[in-house]
């Protein structure tokens, strides 16, 4: 059945094809137009800018409305029809089918509960494509939804992303003993053969799979997510034939493991991954936690997160000493940053983290999981210094993150990042005047009180007054006023990333008004800032 923009599409290119009563030269192909004096390579190169996968634009079928001659570029370039995805209707994904000749496909499929496209009707629809799949990803109800992949083979698979999220779940309601059953069978997928060796990204979430079929091999990433079909000795596998990978997340909770691991564990030998640069786990039993940190042989800039179930453990505690890379990678480090990103919240101290699953936690888990740093991670971190890192590039964070800091947690350096336009609706910006007044929310009358170094690129074009005033209002009154804010002593200071970022300073007027209020801060126009976000976000959160 053909959904209301298939008709109306339908309509429109019966018009363009049929209607010259308008004057299809002059108003359809818009000869008069000055667009249309460009060559198609331009008209192409300019598309491409137009369509990008990750935005409501990324369906290039509305560019095929404005004209005869659009029609003709889009319709002979099958490279802009190699995404496929479930929400652009029955209609449109056959006509991207066909338009995509024989070009490699990326195929997307994100269901909501109440989504009118099951995964089944839609792999049925895409499954004669198989052989030119490039990646999958599939978000939903998948259990009875895989269709071809259970039997035939994709050659040029490079990513696979497979989330179930059983309906029963995502509608709020109770299963039934045949929901359980069906859930709980496991699914063998190409038919039993090994995955294509193209195959460098799995995430596999909730899902019950069957692994060792596979033979899973030179993977760049891997995640496994409450997957109880996997066992240890299939994990081991995998990780032993992809000595490049890149980023591995586990969340292996199924006590059904306890046996295999305690049994395996003596004869395992030490696996190197030089390349891992991030290693997360959560919810990890303690004995795989032991087996996988013990025996994999990690890079000295490998980031290493886990999350409180797996800290908050006493026995991890005792772990932390024999885990020689954890010791590695905090034994420089001096500074704990506190930063909540999306739902979470990360306690970091050089390459270890632990992650909190709230964007605004309890301040009694914060510091619980400051103190656990504090006391086991080594000497250099007994009285560290304490980074609030707040950031909107996924979500903006809401002030409340700022008071719940009183005296006792001394943070002394603040870092307000954002990656949206200053016309945007983040919040950033307004944090800023905050610090610069007492409020009758914080503990002494202000927020932040020990703050020492402060970092922004929150500076416009022209610059931003609040900053000058921030500056003047916690400089003078340091020096005149006991009970006030601490003087600053560093300001790092760089346009938004919309206006050119750090390879652009700040206007030169407003960079003289804040060192005239300075009296004797470090203010710079540097890329500290910069270099700091580029190496955080090495991290992958998605």
């Amino acid at each position: 059945m053909a959904t209301s923009a298939d008709s109306s599409e339908l309509g429109l290119d019966t018009a363009l094809s049929t209607n010259t009563s308008l004057g299809a030269s002059a108003i359809l192909t818009g000869t008069s137009c000055p667009i249309h004096s460009l060559p198609d390579e331009i008209l192409i190169a300019i598309f491409r800018l137009v369509v990008c996968p990750l935005t409501p634009l990324r369906d290039p079928s509305w560019m095929r409305r404005i004209c005869l001659r659009w029609k003709s570029i889009l319709d002979s370039t099958p490279s802009f029809w190699t995404c496929i995805r479930e929400d652009e209707g029955p209609r449109r994904t056959q006509r991207a089918l066909n338009l995509s000749q024989n070009q490699p496909l990326d195929v997307i499929f994100k269901c909501g509960p109440y989504s009118p496209v099951s995964p089944k009707s839609f792999m049925e629809d895409i499954g004669g494509s198989i052989t030119r799949w490039r990646s999958l990803y599939l978000w939903g109800a998948l259990q009875s939804g895989l269709g071809v992949m259970t039997s035939a083979q994709a050659p040029l698979l490079e990513r696979m992303e497979l989330k179930n999220f059983a309906r029963h779940i995502l509608l709020d309601e109770s299963e039934d003993e045949a929901e359980i059953a069906e859930e709980s069978e496991v699914i063998t997928l190409f038919g039993g053969r090994p995955a294509p060796p193209t195959l460098k990204h799995f995430t596999l979430y909730n899902l019950p799979i069957a692994l060792a079929p596979l033979q899973l091999s030179n993977l760049k990433s891997l995640t496994l997510r409450r997957v109880e079909t996997a066992s240890v000795q299939d994990l081991w596998q995998v990780l032993s034939r992809s000595p490049q990978l890149e980023l591995l997340h586990l969340m292996w909770n199924h006590e059904s493991e306890l046996s295999a691991v305690s049994e395996g564990s003596r004869a395992r030998q030490e696996i190197r991954l030089p390349s891992l640069r991030e290693f997360k786990l959560e919810s990890v039993l303690l004995d795989v936690c032991r087996l996988l940190l013990s025996a994999l042989k990690l890079s000295s800039s490998c980031r290493l997160i886990v999350d409180r179930e797996v800290y908050s453990d006493p026995l991890f505690s005792l772990l932390v000493p024999e885990i020689q890379h954890i010791n590695f990678i905090t034994q420089t480090a001096q500074e704990i940053t506190l930063s909540p990103l999306l739902s979470r919240f990360l306690v970091t101290a050089g390459g270890f983290s632990i992650e909190l699953y709230d964007s605004e936690p309890e301040i009694q888990v914060v510091r619980d999981a400051i103190n656990f740093m504090k006391t086991r991670l080594g000497p250099n971190l007994s009285n560290p210094r304490i980074h609030l890192f707040l950031q909107d590039r996924y979500s903006p964070p809401s002030s409340s993150v700022l008071r719940m800091f009183d005296l006792q947690d001394q943070v002394t350096r603040l870092s307000l990042w954002s990656t949206l336009s200053p016309l945007s609706a983040s919040t950033i910006h307004t944090f800023i005047p905050l610090l610069a007044q007492p409020t009758a929310s914080s503990t002494n009358g202000w927020i932040l009180p020990h703050l020492e170094i402060f970092n922004t690129n929150r500076v416009f074009r022209h610059g931003n007054p609040d900053i000058v005033d921030l500056v003047r209002v916690r400089n003078t009154r340091a020096l005149a006023e006991p009970g006030v804010p601490r003087h600053l002593r560093e300001i790092w200071l760089s346009l938004d990333e919309s206006e050119g970022g750090a390879d652009i300073p700040p206007d030169p007027e407003f960079m003289r008004a804040v060192l005239e209020v300075a009296d004797g801060t470090e203010a710079s126009a540097g890329h500290r800032l910069d270099e700091f976000m580029s190496e955080f976000l090495k991290t992958d959160y998605g």
